[in-house]
C-alpha cells in the first residue's frame, strides 16, 4: 500500500458547478544525477537527534533524494514472523553507487539493524540508476522463520532521458538478492511504482506516462511475470490522470488505491479519492469506487481535498489506504473547506461495500515549512505525509503525519500520530513522535503494520535528515540517515503513564554527558512497559530535554493490570563510543500507582 503527497500540475478553471474543470498532469518528481562525492562511510549513531520516540540509526545514503515521496512504502513489517525491513538507495563504499538499492532487516522490533548481504541488483543489471524505491514483505506459508519470507522491491529507473524505465527484485530470506530486472517499456512509466502482496502473489503498478492508464504486474515466484491492463484502470476512466496509493489485501481480495482526476465530479480541484479491487488473485478489477464526502456528516462543509503546498501552480496531495477486518476500506487525506480555507485531517470509510462514514482526525495549518527553499529531507514532496497502519486483527489503526509544530509557531515539522479502533467513536488525540524543535521533520514514512508484542501495539515510524545535523536547515544532496522507531500506541486493559525525570546538568559540568550522549532508564520494568528484548538492557527508554533547562524527562506506559507491582531501575548515559555510564549507587524503587506515576526528580551526581 503506499502513501501520496506527489506534486502533479493542475490548472482548473473552475465554474460553481464545478462542470467544466481542466486539470493538467501531474508534474514529475524531481532526479538527481547520483552521489559518489562523498567518498568514506560515516559511522551510524553519530549526533542522533533527541526524540520522543526512541528511534534508531538504521543506515546511511548518499542524499535525501530517495524516500522523499510519501506515495512510496519502502518500510516494511510482516506481523506473523515479526521482520521489519526498509529497502533505500545505498552510499559509497558499501554500494557502488546512490543508485544502487539496499535493505536492512531487523527481528527485534527495530532495537537493531543488520544491512543485507547483496544489493537489491547485486550486479545483474545493465546499470544501477534506481530511484525512489518500494518494498513488501511476502509470508506465503504464515511463518515465523525469516527465511520464509521474499522480500519485494520495485522502483522507477532513470532511462536515458529521465523517469521512465522501472525496476523489480526480490529477495528470498532476507539476506541477499535472487533476481532483479528492468523493464524499459513503452510505454514511458511514472515515478511511483508501488509493491503489495496477498497470500500467495506479489504486485506492484506503475502509471502510464503517455496516457492516463495504470499498469499492473503479479508474480508468484518471479520465474513468471505477468503483465495486466485492466479495462476499468484505463485512459478513459480519469479526466487526466491519477496518482497510486499503493494496495492492501484482506481475505483475498486486494485492493489499490488511488487519488486521481477520476470522471465523477465531486467538488473543486478536480481530483478525488477511490479504489478498484480485486477478489482473483488481480486477475480482473472492479470498476472504481469514489466517495462523495460532501454527502458524509461530519464532513459535508469540505469542498476539496487539501493541496498543502499555496502558492503555486501545482496541486498537492496526500492520503493512503487501508482495510478493516470487515473487508471495508479505510481512506485517510486532507480536505479543505475552501470558503473558509480550513483544512482537516480525516478518515473515509466504508461501513459496508460502497456506504461511506467520515470522521475529522485533525485540524490541519498551512504554515508548514515542507521543502518550500530546498534545504529539508522533504525536497518539498511529501507535504504532511498522511499514511495508515492497522494492527494484525485489523481492528485498531494508527495515523502518521507531518506537521509544523506549535513550539515553532507551526513552521519546523514533527511526527505526529493519533489511533482509533474499530469502536471508537472518535480519533484520540496527538502525540508528539518526534519534538525537536530545532530540526524540521518534514518527510516521513509508516509501516503499514503494526507490531502487538507484549500485549503492546506498536507502529514502525520512519524519518531521514542529514548526517550529524540537528538544525532546521540541511544539504539534501550530503549524506542522510534514516531513523526508525518502534512506538506503543496501545496497550491492553489501559496504561498507565509513568514519568521518570533526571538532572543532568552536575554530570554536564563534570564533562561526563557531552553533545551527542543520551541518558535512558534500565530495569526490572521494561518487560511489562512493552520491551520485547528484556530487562536491564537496550535504549528504549530513553529521555529528552526539550526545553534546554538541562532537566531529562520521559513518560512511558504500563499496562494497569500490574498496578502495585513494585519495580528498580537505573538511569544509565550512552555515550558512545565510550559506552555506557551506569549509575553507581543502588537501584532505585518505584512502585506503580494509577492513574499515572510520578518519579521524583533527581540531580545525577
Amino acid at each position: 500500500m503506499k502513501k501520496i503527497s506527489v506534486l502533479f500540475a493542475a490548472l482548473a478553471f473552475i465554474n460553481t458547478t464545478f462542470a467544466q474543470e481542466v486539470v493538467k498532469q501531474k508534474a514529475p518528481l524531481r532526479t538527481d544525477e547520483g552521489n559518489t562525492a562523498y567518498q568514506s562511510y560515516i559511522p551510524l549513531g553519530n549526533n542522533s537527534p533527541v526524540t520522543a520516540a526512541n528511534y534508531v540509526a538504521v543506515d546511511t545514503m548518499a542524499n535525501s533524494f530517495g524516500p522523499a515521496a510519501n506515495t512510496l512504502n519502502p518500510l516494511a513489517y510482516d506481523p506473523i514472523s515479526k521482520v521489519l525491513a526498509v529497502v533505500h538507495r545505498g552510499k559509497t563504499p558499501y554500494a557502488v553507487s546512490s543508485g544502487e538499492l539496499w535493505w536492512n532487516y531487523s527481528t527485534d522490533l527495530g532495537i537493531s539493524w543488520h544491512r543485507s548481504n547483496t544489493s537489491v541488483q547485486n550486479g545483474t543489471l545493465s546499470q544501477n540508476l534506481a530511484r525512489y524505491p518500494n518494498m513488501t514483505l511476502a509470508n506465503y506459508t504464515n511463518s515465523s522463520n525469516m527465511a520464509d519470507l521474499l522480500g519485494a522491491f520495485s522502483w522507477p529507473e532513470l532511462s536515458t532521458t529521465g523517469l521512465g524505465w522501472l525496476g523489480y527484485g526480490v529477495s528470498e530470506g532476507l539476506l541477499q538478492s535472487a533476481f532483479a530486472n528492468l523493464e524499459q517499456g513503452p510505454p514511458t512509466y511514472g515515478a511511483n511504482v508501488p509493491t503489495f502482496s496477498d497470500d500467495s502473489w506479489i504486485f506492484w503498478c506503475a502509471d502510464n506516462l503517455s496516457d492516463n492508464s495504470i499498469r499492473l504486474w503479479r508474480t508468484q515466484d518471479y520465474s513468471t511475470v505477468e503483465v495486466i491492463d485492466p479495462p476499468t484502470w484505463g485512459t478513459t476512466r480519469w479526466t487526466n490522470g491519477g496518482i497510486l496509493l499503493g494496495g492492501v489485501s484482506h481475505n483475498g481480495v486486494v485492493y489499490v488505491g488511488v487519488i486521481g482526476s477520476y470522471t465523477e465530479e465531486i467538488g473543486a480541484g478536480g481530483w478525488e479519492i477511490g479504489y478498484s479491487k480485486s477478489t482473483d488473485h488481480g486477475a480482473t478489477w472492479s470498476d472504481w469506487f469514489v466517495p462523495d464526502w460532501r454527502t458524509i456528516p461530519g464532513l459535508t462543509n469540505f469542498t476539496e481535498l487539501w493541496d498543502w503546498k499555496v502558492g503555486d501552480t501545482y496541486v498537492s496531495y496526500s492520503g493512503d489506504i487501508q482495510v478493516d477486518d470487515n473487508g471495508n476500506v479505510h481512506f485517510v487525506t486532507g480536505l479543505t473547506d475552501s470558503v473558509t480555507l480550513h483544512n482537516a485531517i480525516v478518515e473515509i470509510y466504508e461501513t459496508a461495500p460502497n456506504v461511506w462514514a467520515g470522521k475529522v482526525i485533525t485540524v490541519a495549518h498551512d504554515n508548514s515549512k515542507y521543502g518550500y527553499e530546498d534545504n529539508t529531507p522533504g525536497l518539498g514532496q511529501t507535504g504532511p505525509s498522511i499514511m495508515i497502519a492497522a494492527n494484525k486483527n485489523r481492528d485498531f489503526f494508527a495515523v502518521q503525519y507531518s506537521i509544523g509544530s506549535p513550539e515553532t509557531q507551526d513552521s519546523l515539522c514533527d511526527l505526529y500520530v493519533h489511533t482509533r479502533a474499530l469502536s471508537d467513536a472518535n480519533w484520540s488525540g496527538s502525540t508528539n513522535l518526534t519534538e525537536t524543535n530545532t530540526m524540521n521533520e518534514d518527510g516521513c514514512h509508516l509501516a503499514p503494520y503494526m507490531a502487538t508484542t507484549g500485549e503492546s501495539d506498536y507502529i514502525f515510524s520512519m524519518f531521514w535528515y542529514e548526517q550529524g545535523n540537528t538544525t532546521p536547515t540541511i544539504d539534501q544532496t550530503a549524506p542522510s540517515v534514516i531513523w526508525v522507531a518502534p512506538y506503543a500506541v496501545r496497550s491492553a486493559g489501559g496504561d498507565i503513564p509513568i514519568t521518570f525525570q533526571v538532572d543532568m546538568s552536575m554530570q554536564m559540568f563534570e564533562g561526563n554527558f557531552p553533545p551527542g550522549a543520551n541518558v535512558v532508564v534500565r530495569g526490572d520494568f521494561q518487560t511489562d512497559a512493552g520491551d520485547p528484548n528484556g530487562l536491564w538492557q537496550g535504549n528504549m527508554f530513553q529521555l529528552s530535554d526539550t526545553d534546554d533547562d538541562s532537566i531529562y524527562t520521559g513518560t512511558f506506559q504500563i499496562p494497569s493490570n500490574f498496578v502495585g507491582n513494585n519495580y528498580i531501575f537505573k538511569y544509565v548515559i550512552v555515550n558512545p563510543p565510550a559506552g555506557d555510564n551506569w549509575e553507581s549507587i543502588n537501584n532505585r524503587p518505584f512502585t506503580l500507582t494509577s492513574p499515572e506515576t510520578f518519579i521524583p526528580l533527581i540531580v545525577l551526581i
